[in-house]
C-alpha cells in the first residue's frame, strides 16, 4: 500500500477562512467608485439596458450581461454603474489565508465569467431553505468562485499572499491593537527594525507598504463596527480612537470612495424582515 500524502494542500486549507459579509437580492440604482474590504461578487440576473449599466476600473470596462458573475476583489478600486431596471445577486466575502488577510488582497483585476448555470444556482440558493442547508450551499459557492478567479491568476498574483507567513507576529500585534493611533514606527518596533528599513524590507517582501497594510486591517474593523446592531459612525470613530467623527469620515471615504453612512445604509439590515435596502426593494417589484 503507498500513501500520498498532501500536507501543503492541508495546511492552507485548514487555514483559510470564509466569512459571509452580505447576501442580498434586487435592485438598488447607483454610480459609484469604491474600494472595500471585501470580495464582491456580483450576479446579473435581468439587464435590459445593456451598457448602461457596467463596472469598470483603470484598465477594463466591463457591461453587465444577464447569466454573467462579476468578482472585483477586496481592497480593488472599481466603478459600478447600475440603473433601476438591473437586478442582480450580490455577495460580499472575505477569504482569509491569515486572519485580516485576504486571498485577493493584492489582486488588481475585476472577473468576468460568462455562468448561466451558476446564476441560477445562486438564485436557488437565494431562495433555498432551510437557511442552515442554504448558509452551506453558499459557502461552496463562494469557493468555487474563488477558485475560478485563483486559476486565472499568474505565479505572482499567487505567491504575493503566502509572503505575509513571516509577519505573522506584525499581523498579531495589529489584531490586537488595532485603531487609529497606532504608526509604522510602531510596526517597526515590532519586527525590531528601524522605520526606513522596516518599510523597505515589508513592501519589497509584500508588495504592500506598511501604512497600506494597517489601513486595510483599520478599514476592516471599521466595516465591522458600522455594522454592528446599534452602530453608528460617531461610535466607530470613538471605537478606532480618531480624533472626531469627521476625520473619521474622511478617512474612510478616502480609502473605499464612500462615507462610513452610505456604506452603512446599504449594508444594515432593515426591521421589517430582516433585508438590505437592495433585497427589500426586489420584494417590492
Amino acid at each position: 500500500m503507498s500513501v500520498i500524502k498532501r500536507a501543503g494542500v492541508e495546511n492552507i486549507a485548514s487555514s483559510l477562512r470564509l466569512t459571509v459579509h452580505h447576501f442580498a437580492r434586487g435592485t438598488y440604482p447607483v454610480r459609484d467608485r469604491s474600494a472595500l474590504p471585501v470580495n464582491r461578487i456580483f450576479t446579473v440576473l435581468e439587464n435590459p439596458d445593456g451598457k448602461r449599466n457596467s463596472v469598470s476600473d483603470d484598465s477594463s470596462f466591463h457591461p453587465f450581461r444577464a447569466g454573467c458573475i462579476y468578482v472585483i476583489p477586496a481592497h480593488h478600486c472599481a466603478c459600478m454603474q447600475l440603473n433601476e431596471n438591473l437586478k442582480f445577486i450580490s455577495l460580499q466575502v472575505r477569504l482569509e489565508i491569515l486572519p485580516g488577510i485576504d486571498v485577493f488582497s493584492n489582486c488588481k483585476r475585476i472577473f468576468c465569467f460568462d455562468a448561466p448555470k451558476l446564476a441560477r444556482r445562486i438564485q436557488r440558493i437565494y431562495n433555498m431553505s432551510p437557511e442552515f442547508v442554504s448558509a452551506i450551499e453558499l459557502s461552496a459557492f463562494a469557493y468555487g468562485i474563488a477558485a475560478k478567479c485563483l486559476k486565472r491568476m499568474n505565479r505572482e498574483e499567487l505567491e504575493t499572499t503566502t509572503r505575509f507567513n513571516s509577519y505573522r507576529e506584525l499581523v498579531e500585534y495589529i489584531l490586537l491593537h488595532c485603531h487609529a493611533g497606532i504608526t509604522v514606527d510602531d510596526l517597526a518596533s515590532v519586527m525590531h527594525l528601524g522605520r526606513e528599513a522596516f518599510t523597505r524590507k515589508f513592501t519589497a517582501d509584500t508588495g504592500v507598504p506598511p501604512k497600506r497594510f494597517f489601513h486595510r486591517f483599520l478599514l476592516k474593523s471599521a466595516c465591522d463596527l458600522l455594522l454592528r446592531p446599534g452602530g453608528t459612525v460617531r461610535k466607530t470613530a470613538e471605537a478606532l480612537n480618531f480624533s472626531n467623527e469627521y476625520y473619521f469620515s474622511r478617512f474612510f471615504k478616502k480609502h473605499t470612495g464612500i462615507s462610513p453612512a452610505d456604506y452603512r445604509k446599504y449594508h444594515t439590515p432593515l426591521l421589517n424582515g430582516g433585508a438590505s435596502p437592495a433585497a427589500a426593494k426586489a420584494r417590492r417589484t
